[in-house]
């Protein structure tokens, strides 16, 4: 239900071109036809931007409108032209490799790059959600890639099963499920993630070198931004929260040393979740 199109490098990357509003949460989607999200169905698609901001859903701005996203408000805020080249489900890996497409295009003085520790779990898979991506590896302590182009298929019948691969093109099915509150279960449940590799860390802070090195090949100013998932601040004593916070703090350390600027949002992020009545207070 995303505006998706196949691309022989990442995947898939948001529909070019595509306008639309209701389809997934009720607000204006406006893509350009590089794929990158814009501020508004009628701003202009411009050759080059100040800032090119990249990053997964949280850079797209999931379910808010195109005016709403954190690259529209820096836009505003800062007075320059940015570029929303965030993609919906991305691994770091795939943002990454977009980073590296988009920025020869587009000429941009500065990269935002948001990180979320699901972003580096992701880099450890060579399919997610029933769709195939790109990984890299570490094989004598260089980084190499895998699975290039991914298959533009979808799970097999080993996977899903037979009765989910013949009533998947039921629109009826399709219809109940969405109407019962089963979508995710009917879907997602048939299409595993797939583990290639362990290397979480060593991969991680490899591609904070390569990001490093690509900034100063491309002379742009790079940022890397730490963001969060809300579980952190409701259940911080969770087994999930923990594992995020000990593994972003890693990063950090692997994305300074590699000579990366970082901004933390954690403190602020804390300090707004605390003065807050109620975490739906938080969320809004």
């Amino acid at each position: 239900s995303y505006p998706t199109a196949y691309d022989p490098l990442m995947g898939y990357i948001p529909q070019p071109d595509h306008r639309g509003e209701g389809e997934l949460w009720g607000v204006p989607i406006s893509i350009d036809s590089r794929g990158l999200r814009l501020a508004a169905a009628d701003a202009p698609e411009l050759e080059r931007y100040d800032i090119l901001a990249m990053g997964d859903s949280f850079t797209f701005g999931d379910e808010v409108g195109d005016g709403d996203t954190w690259p529209a408000h820096l836009s505003t805020l800062t007075n320059k032209t940015v570029a929303n080249g965030g993609v919906f489900g991305y691994g770091l890996d795939q943002v990454l490799l977009r980073t590296e497409q988009l920025v020869p295009a587009l000429e941009p003085e500065i990269v935002v790059m948001s990180v979320l520790y699901g972003d580096m779990r992701r880099s450890q898979l060579a399919q997610r959600t029933g769709v195939e991506k790109p990984y890299f590896s570490f094989e004598s302590d260089a980084l190499v890639l895998n699975n290039v182009p991914p298959s533009r298929y979808r799970p097999l019948l080993e996977q899903i099963g037979r009765l989910r691969t013949i009533l998947g093109h039921s629109y009826l099915v399709d219809f109940t499920m969405r109407r019962v509150g089963q979508a995710a279960w009917w879907y997602a449940d048939g299409s595993p993630e797939v583990f290639a590799h362990n290397q979480l860390l060593d991969v991680s802070c490899k591609m904070a070198e390569r990001f490093a090195q690509f900034a100063t090949a491309q002379d742009f100013q790079p940022l890397i931004v730490i963001q969060y998932f809300l579980r952190v601040f409701v259940d911080p004593q969770g087994e999930k929260s923990i594992m995020e916070m000990n593994g972003i703090r890693q990063f950090m350390a692997c994305a300074e040393a590699a000579g990366l600027p970082v901004l933390d949002t954690f403190p602020m992020l804390q300090q707004a979740f605390d003065n807050s009545v109620d975490a739906g207070q938080f969320v809004a």
